[in-house]
């Protein structure tokens, strides 16, 4: 995903690893080779508690403990922000020649319930009502708005909250 204007261009992307360490790994070099700016990732490999792998160039932003949601950040012009690092949720702002924007990355497990996640995300949407939002993530929900499955409750619940 791009976002361009006449004086911004942002490369972001989203990539759930599923704690593969040769994911990560190639990821990592994807990362550069691909200039990224900026990456939501989802339950990332990660050794001893932390998440590895990446050069010591990027920025990361996960939680401390056994992460399943954070941001890598490549590019030096961007303006880093955390508003809220949980172990499934990532909350940043970043600004870019001038251009600010909210940033959630967030990993649903599908064993466990929306609702606390939703919560955070409703909470910071409210709060950030009026800058430019972009929330990247696993909620392991079906719909079929965005794919041709049928829809299941956590699908409902995301759609709301898209509403």
């Amino acid at each position: 995903m791009a976002f361009r204007n006449n004086s911004c261009f942002l490369s972001c992307g989203h990539l759930n690893i599923n704690h593969c360490r040769r994911a990560n790994v190639q990821f990592a070099q994807d990362f550069i080779r691909f200039n990224y700016d900026i990456v939501s990732v989802n339950d990332p490999y990660f050794w001893e508690s932390k998440v590895t792998e990446f050069p010591t160039g990027i920025r990361k932003y996960f939680y401390d403990n056994k992460p399943l949601a954070g941001f890598l950040v490549s590019n030096p012009d961007i303006k880093v922000f955390p508003l809220k690092i949980l172990k499934k949720l990532v909350a940043i702002e970043i600004e870019l020649s001038g251009e600010k924007f909210l940033m959630i990355s967030v990993y649903c497990p599908p064993s466990e319930e929306l609702g606390e996640n939703m919560n955070e995300i409703s909470t910071l949407l409210l709060r950030f009502s009026q800058e430019k939002i972009v929330i990247l993530g696993d909620f392991n929900a079906k719909s079929s708005i965005w794919g041709p499955i049928n829809t299941d409750k956590r699908g409902n619940i995301v759609h709301d909250l898209i509403n």
